[in-house]
């Protein structure tokens, strides 16, 4: 599905968890007490930053792993081995994908007594080792979206913040050579744990690497997911995807969003797991979430809807090439559903959205985190 690839993915997924970012970085700043009272504003909101994309860093990385592990028992149970492959493929970004169990990183030095007793209780530790079930086929692709995205901009903002430190100018669409060439007018140290970060082979590796920069170059000490902030983090997460959702059933206009959205918020529900999906993945985990719906109906519909928001982004998508190419180039159309438009395919979207956004306060079995 390339079509619903590209569009959740670079349209929506990760603009719309930057917004949650952006707007919750000072109400998380509060709870910090590592920040001295004579840092400037500045310097506040910009720790302020780093500790939200942080703990999301987290938050999304340990819950990547649970859902994993969850998909590998179910698969296990239908008499499918779950892999226990273990992933080190560099990302095209500097990163690299990998598996990884925990959203915590290791803390290099100067952790708070009292968050890392929380943290004990968050139900899983932080390691840096490859998480047994995340060679699947929801494994991989998670990883490699949670360090392209979130991370990618988690090292950016580090490195803007080192650079700054250092009165250079970073800026984030540098690419790897040009990125090494600007550390390498930085301290050793400095440029030693920044290249870490980029270079992580795994989430929680990252969120090590950034956490030992932070503390070693800027006096920042990253707080730990406990179990209370990772709560907080969920709440928001969810009360955010809820007012996008009825927004967007509101407009009417982008059933790939509320398509994209409800298969989150159903995740979040059925196995208490919040994901940061990318959109090649939606369609997948669309199915999997309709398997687990109890209603007969409901579960058609859901599949129904998922069929229609892919004919309307491949209708969108024939249409705007046709308006760019010559007549002759644009008559080649796919066979199936070639008298089909966006506008028609979006009117029968239309009338599922109530229906769809309604599935995720219906769904049984709910245990709210």
């Amino acid at each position: 599905m390339p079509e619903l690839t590209t569009v959740l993915l670079e349209r929506h997924l990760a603009p719309r968890l930057l917004e949650i970012q952006q707007s919750a970085a000072a109400a998380l700043f509060k709870e910090r007490r590592s920040v001295g009272p004579t840092q400037s504003t500045a310097q506040q909101e910009a720790c302020a930053r780093l500790t939200f994309m942080y703990l999301n860093l987290c938050l999304f990385s340990k819950h990547m792993g649970l859902f994993a592990e969850l998909q590998g028992e179910r698969d296990a149970g239908k008499g499918a081995p779950a892999s226990s492959e273990k992933t080190g493929k560099k990302t095209d970004r500097g990163g690299k994908q990998g598996g990884k169990k925990s959203g915590k990183g290791k803390r290099g030095k100067g952790d708070h007594s009292d968050d890392e007793a929380d943290s004990s209780s968050s139900g899983a530790a932080a390691t840096s080792e490859a998480h047994p079930c995340l060679g699947g086929a929801f494994g991989q692709p998670l990883e490699r979206h949670l360090i392209r995205t979130l991370g990618l901009e988690l090292c950016n903002a580090l490195a803007e913040q080192v650079c700054t430190r250092h009165m250079l100018e970073f800026v984030p669409d540098l690419n790897r050579a040009a990125r090494r060439k600007l550390f390498a007018k930085l301290p050793r140290a400095a440029a030693d744990g920044l290249h870490a970060a980029y270079d992580a082979q795994s989430a929680a590796a990252l969120a090590a690497a950034v956490s030992e920069e932070c503390a070693a170059t800027l006096a920042i000490r990253l707080p730990p997911l406990s179990r209370e902030r990772e709560h907080k983090l969920i709440t928001q997460h969810r009360e955010n995807l809820q007012a996008q959702l009825a927004d967007a059933v509101a407009s009417g206009e982008e059933p790939e969003l509320v398509l994209q959205i409800v298969v989150t918020l159903l995740i979040l529900r059925q196995h208490r797991t919040l994901l940061h999906i990318p959109g090649g993945l939606v369609g997948r985990l669309a199915q999997l979430a309709s398997e687990q719906l109890q209603d007969n109906s409901a579960r058609k519909q859901l599949n129904r809807f998922r069929q229609l928001v892919v004919r309307f982004l491949v209708a969108r998508g024939r249409e705007a090439r046709a308006s760019s190419e010559p007549a002759a180039e644009a008559g080649v159309v796919d066979d199936e559903a070639v008298d089909e438009d966006s506008a028609s395919v979006l009117a029968r979207a239309r009338d599922f959205l109530p229906s769809i956004a309604a599935l995720v306060e219906e769904t049984k079995n709910v245990s709210e985190i």
